[in-house]
């Protein structure tokens, strides 16, 4: 692959115009080659790609992998869209990255890393936010010490949606609801930290009494030796959205909506000191376009930062706060 390495998008929705963006930012890296819309037809496709400058317009996900100049599928449907649309792209052999969550569930994961392995194609979940260099440089301080001995993350993602009118977020039948629309972030960012093996795992939830789905809810990881993580969600209240990390000799803090983070402070008694790095392509997406590149044109099948282990653990997690909760979506 010594050409700039072949985007497809499949679900040109809102995110898709984020990845768009970070792919035209990375010209000797990557290009934008095809888009695909399933619902919206040819009329969709043709205003994101004349919005884009994408020259490959299809109005089925079928046609788009069975391109041939295709390298990687970007997968940006509704959650309940993200298995088909991944096998879709697997068993025509192409790499795919297929945004968070991997699925709606652990067993529909299983069954995606499965077929991945079976034809050795490359395939990683979308949480860009695992390549930020603010969150790089938070797990490097830990690494070195510089906190001492990691103890708790406290970490939120919630904002007020309108939940009286239909929409993607709170629908049941597309696995609507806060923690798998925002409350994957914090959940991604402690487990990074602490490992998606907590010896305990506690919540509380708001349903909505209209819709079902999860409002609001905080959970409670516990680690063996005692640290812990809390995590955030909701789609009722506004939240701060910040995230400490804390540790026996000091902390690290990253500023309002971590999660897109440009920098984070250590805070130790001997001083704070401040990494910042501004996005070059204002959304911060880049970072994961450019390590897909890298892992295609290396020949690697997984993520070394997102490994496949790590995306199951923590959608098994998630799939143990539901169960408690007694959340099940319709096609479940």
């Amino acid at each position: 692959m010594a050409d700039p390495i072949a985007w497809g998008i499949i679900g040109p929705g809102q995110i898709a115009h984020r990845l768009a963006r970070a792919v035209h930012g990375l010209p000797d890296q990557a290009q934008l080659l095809a888009v695909a819309s399933a619902t919206g037809g040819m009329s969709r496709a043709n205003h994101f790609g004349d919005e884009h400058d994408i020259p490959r317009r299809y109005d089925s996900y079928q046609t788009l992998v069975e391109d041939p100049d295709v390298d990687v599928v970007y997968v940006a449907t509704p959650h309940p869209g993200h298995k088909n649309a991944c096998l879709l792209a697997i068993e025509a052999g192409k790499a795919v990255l297929c945004e968070k969550p991997l699925t709606v569930n652990a067993s529909e994961a299983r069954e995606v890393i499965a077929a991945a392995q079976r034809r050795h194609v490359f395939i990683m979940e979308a949480m860009w936010t695992r390549f930020l260099p603010a969150i790089r440089r938070a797990q490097e301080w830990i690494d070195a010490g510089a906190i001492g001995e990691l103890r708790g993350v406290h970490a939120s993602f919630g904002f007020r949606a309108d939940l009286e009118t239909p929409s993607r977020i709170i629908d049941p039948k597309l696995a609507g609801g806060a923690l798998l629309d925002v409350g994957c972030y914090p959940m991604h960012l402690a487990c990074a930290l602490l490992g998606t093996d907590p010896t305990s795992v506690q919540s509380t939830v708001r349903l909505h009494p209209r819709w079902g789905v999860d409002e609001q809810s905080a959970i409670l990881l516990g680690y063996e030796g005692g640290a812990f993580a809390v995590v955030l969600s909701a789609i009722a209240v506004h939240m701060r959205n910040r995230a400490v990390i804390q540790g026996t000799e000091g902390l690290i803090e990253l500023p309002p909506d971590w999660f897109n983070a440009e920098q984070v402070t250590l805070r130790i008694p001997s001083g704070d000191e401040t990494f910042e790095q501004p996005h070059t392509d204002k959304n911060g997406f880049h970072y994961q376009v450019a390590h897909v590149c890298s892992c295609l044109r290396t020949g690697q099948t997984e993520s070394d930062l997102l490994p496949l282990h790590e995306s199951l653990a923590i959608m098994e997690l998630m799939d143990r706060v539901r169960a408690d909760w007694g959340l099940r979506y319709p096609f479940e």
